[in-house]
């Protein structure tokens, strides 16, 4: 049954205040930190990119001494005829990967607290703090709860481990199981054979080790320090693929600057890379909203002194504690996406030659035939006389009065166009203004 302690305190208004600001300064660390995280986060290098430079080798033959240090991509059986234990419980067996899980029994601390703004701007908070027994494998530190007595946490004994054996092989390869990235391992049954119980520790339905920290505790009716230990292996003899870098007849971690891969995969080489490709998509969209929370929570932090100053009237406070979050989340979304496509393109050198070479030109180009075409005009479609007087070529031709000017005007004059506007059109065609000015008068 759960104990429940219960805390009322009260808080003034200056002291709202002066801690609101004190989280301004949180405010501002998160914000500044999630455009940090947000720009890193784009630059993050997938290493299904860096897979499928890895060279593919036969795991059942030698590999050309040229691709010594390189990333190769090896497909084959895994073998291990080396036998493994924890030293303590789990008996002599082939594995390639041996894990023993260690859970205690515990007490954990559970806090919820309820505030309640006053006229005035004082806030009144209920604390509530509920202790259970839970089984975990990390036991809160009990000196730390609010009311540690009668609810002390004891350090287990033993902890969670994993064991390999030293090398394994896929093919004729050797690699390293306690170095390499391996597959999920699998919970282990624990039957007859497989463990050797000592002292007081028994089992529980084959899943769990039962071991009492004291003498009054039993699997059903555990007592605060009691350990259940289980097991999970991976067993040898599988189809799988390796990336690593090739080291004679070794498999060895593959380290550069920008990345490193050491990882078994239990599927095809192509398979492989696909998993590694959805593993960096998830792990990008998971730091992406990470970013933008942080952003979010700095921005709310940063607004929040001004909620508490209208606090003086609760329901005042709770309207501006409101705007100001929809605010943050309004200036936080928009500027974590732009954050994002800025760090997109200047993490990318193509996207960013594209940005500071090919778009300005394109925008140039653009602007350069909307110019052309601003306030175009119908150009009639007058043919020019022929003069048989060659005149200097600094100087423009006169041309004589043509009757198919004095007609084209006309008509234009019939569909509303002022003088003004066929001047102009005229002389934007190449006609002498003075032979334009005396055809106008002419017609008039």
């Amino acid at each position: 049954m759960a104990d429940t302690f219960t805390e009322v305190s009260k808080t003034g208004y200056f002291k709202r205040i002066l801690s609101s600001i004190i989280g301004m300064l949180l405010g501002v660390l998160l914000f500044f930190g999630s455009f940090i995280l947000l720009y890193v986060n784009e630059g993050r290098v997938n290493l299904a990119d860096v897979a499928k430079t890895a060279v593919v080798i036969d795991s059942s033959q030698a590999a050309d001494t040229t691709l010594a240090e390189s990333l190769v991509s090896a497909t084959g059986e895994v073998t291990s005829e080396d036998v493994i234990n924890d030293g303590l419980f789990f008996n002599f067996d082939r594995y390639l990967a041996l894990e023993r899980v260690v859970e205690v029994y515990a007490w954990s601390e559970e806090k919820t607290a309820n505030s309640q703004s006053e006229m005035g701007g004082s806030q009144t908070t209920e604390t509530t703090y509920t202790y259970k027994k839970v089984w975990t494998k990390d036991p809160e530190d009990s000196t730390r709860f609010y009311s540690p007595e009668g609810h002390q946490n004891s350090e287990p004994s033993l902890q969670t481990e994993l064991f390999t054996p030293v090398t394994a092989k896929l093919g004729i390869y050797t690699f390293k199981p306690g170095s390499v990235t391996l597959p999920e391992l699998s919970p282990i049954n624990l039957q007859t054979g497989t463990v050797t119980l000592v002292g007081s520790s028994t089992t529980a339905d084959f899943n769990y080790i039962y071991s009492p920290y004291g003498t009054t505790g039993s699997i059903n009716a555990p007592e605060i320090g009691d350990m259940r230990i289980s097991y999970k292996g991976l067993r040898p003899d599988f189809e799988a693929t390796l990336f690593a870098k090739l080291e004679g007849l070794s498999l060895e971690n593959y380290q550069t600057e920008e990345a490193t891969l050491y990882r078994l995969f239990m599927s095809t080489h192509d398979e492989a890379i696909q998993t590694l490709d959805t593993e960096y998509t998830i792990m990008t969209w998971l730091l992406r909203a990470l970013g933008f929370l942080m952003m979010w929570i700095g921005l709310s932090l940063v607004f929040r002194p001004l909620a508490i100053l209208a606090d003086v009237i609760p329901l005042l406070g709770k309207l501006t504690g409101f705007v100001t979050g929809g605010v943050a989340f309004l200036i936080a979304l928009v500027l974590s996406i732009v954050t994002i496509l800025v760090s997109m393109i200047l993490q990318n050198f193509w996207l960013t030659l594209v940005a500071l070479v090919i778009v300005p030109i394109g925008m140039w180009y653009a602007i350069s035939r909307r110019n052309a075409k601003a306030d175009p005009v119908a150009t009639p479609l007058v043919v020019p006389v022929e003069s048989d007087v060659t005149a200097p070529e600094a100087t423009p031709a006169v041309r004589p009065l043509a009757p198919e000017l004095v007609t084209y005007i006309q008509s234009e004059l019939a569909q509303g166009k002022t003088k003004g506007d066929i001047q102009h059109a005229l002389e934007q065609a190449g006609w002498d203004r003075a032979q334009v000015v005396e055809a106008l008068n002419l017609v008039s």
